[in-house]
């Protein structure tokens, strides 16, 4: 997603933060250190918000927000929400929302397989877009094509190798797609890239991606009417062989969806042609299906971190200590926590156990390094860029619940 045509240079912090006396960087250029551009960078700003693995039908869900890639005065909103289901067998498919503010020209960008050579096939009739001489969108992006449209589209990506993408663009007002050739990147010659602009400054991009060599297994897909919802809410219906799936997805878990009883962050309810339902949601509070289901959610655990415990320090496990109450057993094993600090980044970390520690503390046993310690009022990164980031470490652990039980 490109904003304004804008490169993202603000993709690292380091930019804009003051840095303070704990911070360490032991290499000779020290500005490199401090700064990074370009989508390959290591160093970035993304705030993971929402990551589970537990859902039905092998369901997947990750959101991040990344709208301080940008100046805020250019972007205030930079969210993306993919989620991934099995269709049959082993066939997947993806559902992907990404949510824009800030800006006046929105542009959502795909590409194929650079290392191979491949071709598209567009849904829609596209005719030599108007530009002036030498003009190259984006900088590299030319011989452009074009059409603006209200409706729903696709695109089908095929690789030399036989195997195909297809992307189906959900409509929305005034959408222009745009195709064009740029250098391959990753071979010699030159490749075709879509480019979907919309107008700012709110835009909300809604894909189905999926990959197949056959024939695909997505029958239908509709955006559902959404009465007395949150802002930004989205609910796509995706039909495929034997059952119907519906995914319902806000920014945050005050969100809602009155017209299908949802309150929450995301949800996914699947009904077979037999009628059999399954349910699940997450960070959410509820979701009623016709009186069938009723799902209710508890409020996530969240809290301090009081220290952390390092192998590399001595401790015989790797975890954070907190005396937020949160259930000291396995219940929590394979969760994500996730911890914010001071300047708003975020970290994730699966849980292996909770355990009783002194004086009501809990022990959070996590799946690696927390790569961090708290001291006198600092988060201090152990590892690049070893920042000393002020104030204090928290954790949220999201709720999760499924109909029927596990």
């Amino acid at each position: 997603m490109v904003i304004d045509e804008q490169n993202q240079f603000h993709r690292s912090s380091a930019a804009q933060r003051e840095f303070t006396e704990m911070d360490e960087v032991d290499v000779e250029d020290f500005d490199w250190a401090r700064k990074t551009v370009k989508h390959g960078s290591t160093l970035t700003d993304g705030q993971l918000r929402l990551f589970d693995t537990g859902g039905p039908n092998g369901l997947q869900v990750i959101e991040v927000d990344g709208h301080r890639a940008y100046p805020q005065e250019v972007c205030q909103l930079y969210r993306r929400t993919i989620c991934m289901v099995r269709s049959s067998g082993d066939d997947v498919y993806f559902v992907d929302i990404f949510r824009v503010r800030g800006g006046a020209t929105h542009d959502w960008m795909l590409h194929g397989p650079l290392h191979q050579d491949y071709k598209t096939d567009v849904s829609l009739d596209l005719e030599a877009r108007e530009q002036e001489a030498g003009e190259k969108l984006h900088g590299w992006i030319e011989n452009l094509q074009s059409v603006t449209t209200d409706d729903q589209w696709s695109i089908t990506f095929t690789a030399e190798t036989g195997q195909k993408l297809r992307t189906i663009m959900l409509g929305a007002a005034d959408t222009e797609v745009i195709t064009g050739q740029a250098p391959a990147m990753r071979r010699e010659g030159t490749a075709t890239f879509l480019d979907v602009r919309r107008k700012g400054p709110d835009s909300i991009f809604v894909a189905i991606h999926e990959p197949y060599t056959d024939e695909p297994q997505v029958k239908e897909v509709l955006l559902m009417p959404l009465i007395n919802a949150a802002e930004m809410a989205v609910a796509v219906s995706v039909e495929v062989a034997g059952r119907t799936d519906v995914f319902m997805s806000t920014l945050d878990s005050e969100g809602s969806i009155a017209a299908i009883g949802f309150k929450g962050h995301f949800a996914y309810l699947s009904t077979t042609d037999g009628n059999d339902i399954t349910a699940y949601m997450v960070n959410s509070q509820q979701l009623t299906s016709d009186e069938a289901v009723k799902l209710t959610g508890l409020p996530a655990y969240e809290g301090k971190v009081l220290r952390s415990m390092s192998t590399t320090r001595g401790d015989e496990i790797n975890a954070f200590v907190t005396d937020a109450e949160i259930p000291a057993d396995s219940r929590l094993r394979g969760r994500l926590l996730l911890t914010e600090d001071g300047d708003g980044s975020t970290r994730g970390f699966f849980i292996e156990t909770v355990k009783r520690g002194a004086g009501g503390e809990k022990i959070i046993v996590i799946d690696r390094l927390p790569g961090m310690t708290i001291e006198d009022g600092y988060v201090k990164l152990q590892y690049f860029p070893n920042w000393g980031i002020p104030g204090e470490l928290r954790f949220r652990i999201a709720n999760r619940c499924r109909y029927p039980e596990e």
